[in-house]
Formats: C-alpha cells, sequence, structure tokens
C-alpha cells in the first residue's frame, strides 16, 4: 500500500524523532546508572525520570527540528503534477485536475500557452531529471504524453 504524499514528505522528520528520542533516552538511560545510589532504584523515580524526559524531549525536539518542517512544508512532494481548474465561480478543487507529466519529478516550472495554434491551451515543463517537455492540449480536456506531435508542428505558420 502506497504511503500518502504527506506521509512520505514528512518521513526525514519521523527519523530525525526517532534518532533524537533514541538518543536523548540513552543519555539518560547512562546518567541514571552513573548515577548508582543517588537515584533510588525503585521503578516510580524511573518512571518520572522517563516520563518528565520525554516531554521535555519532545519540546526541545520541537524546538531543533522547526527548520527542517519548514524547509519540508516548502519543497515539492515529488509527486504527480496536475492542472487545477476552475470552477464556475472562479474557485480551485482537487477534484477537478489534469493530471500530466511524470509521476515522480523535481524542481517542475510550467506554463501554458497556444503553441499550436489549435485554440486550446498546451503545456511547456521543464524538469530537473526530464528536461523540457511540451503537453499539448487535447478537446477532452487532457493533455497528450510528451512528444505526441512532431517538432516541426509546434510554431509552424498557419
Amino acid at each position: 500500500m502506497p504511503l500518502h504524499p504527506v506521509a512520505t514528505r514528512y518521513r526525514p522528520l519521523a527519523w530525525v524523532l526517532a534518532i533524537f528520542l533514541a538518543a536523548s533516552t540513552l543519555t539518560r538511560l547512562v546518567l541514571l546508572v552513573a548515577a548508582g545510589s543517588g537515584v533510588p532504584a525503585r521503578p516510580g523515580y524511573w518512571l518520572d525520570v522517563f516520563g518528565i524526559g520525554f516531554a521535555y524531549d519532545l519540546l526541545a525536539f520541537v524546538y531543533f527540528a522547526w527548520p527542517l518542517v519548514l524547509l519540508l512544508w516548502l519543497l515539492r512532494s515529488r509527486a504527480q503534477s496536475r492542472v487545477y481548474l476552475a470552477g464556475p465561480k472562479g474557485q480551485f478543487s482537487t477534484q477537478r485536475t489534469i493530471p500530466f507529466g511524470p509521476p515522480n519529478v523535481t524542481i517542475r516550472m510550467a506554463e501554458a500557452a497556444d503553441l499550436d495554434g489549435d485554440g486550446m491551451l498546451d503545456l511547456v515543463t521543464i524538469d530537473e531529471r526530464h528536461g523540457t517537455a511540451i503537453y499539448f492540449g487535447r478537446t477532452d480536456a487532457t493533455f497528450s504524453h510528451a512528444g505526441s506531435r512532431s517538432r516541426s508542428s509546434v510554431g509552424s505558420p498557419s
């Protein structure tokens, strides 16, 4: 079962949290053992130490991980590119989208224009992995695969 795109995007944050909590718990355990008889060996004391320590660790993690959260939030999720269609009142909905291009893109830029003079918008995209591609608009409100028309037909005089 594939992960939700949001889960995939924030996976590095989960790894940092796991490493951060493991390191702090291990440090707390080493310090408790090193304290020897300074801390009673009763389970209540140890639960307090680890419970309160866990809460402080989560607060410290939020402070240290905030730049990573912002970075992951601002970067693209490498998901499928989509054209969002406006509704009758000019509002955009996730239910009215047209997917185009490969599903695993990085740093994509797209521009819409009628490149072949057929009255439908076409897309020109630039992708870090796949280079430049042209997706021609179709009458069924979808886009062709990249390069499905010959290059000579683009921009040729009518």
